[in-house]
């Protein structure tokens, strides 16, 4: 997935946030402007071409505050983005919020 194209798509609003993730925003209490500013200044950490759903990547940026964020988005067939879970990041699982710990 290119990162780009992912960020035009949120851009024009081709873009929908799956139930899951509307539960962990809010767990976490990130706005969606907050998960579009993490994306649009972030970058792909991993990457699943071969997700058994739809191609997909974790993405790791920063809001305004600098407050980590972590946003799985998924290819849908119909070109457009499906965000499929949002969260903070753990320190205790994450290393600079990029790399997982072993």
């Amino acid at each position: 997935m290119d990162i780009e194209k992912i960020r035009e798509k949120i851009r024009l609003g081709h873009y929908e946030i799956s139930k899951h993730a509307e539960i962990e925003r809010r767990k976490d209490g990130l706005e969606i402007k907050d998960i579009k500013t993490s994306i649009f200044k972030g970058k792909i950490i991993e990457s699943y071409p071969d997700d058994s759903r739809n191609p997909c990547c974790l993405i790791s940026g920063f809001d305004e505050n600098g407050i980590p964020i972590h946003s799985l988005c998924a290819l849908l067939r119909n070109g457009g983005i499906r965000i499929c879970t949002v969260y903070i990041p753990d320190n205790n699982k994450w290393i600079n919020y990029q790399i997982r710990k072993r």
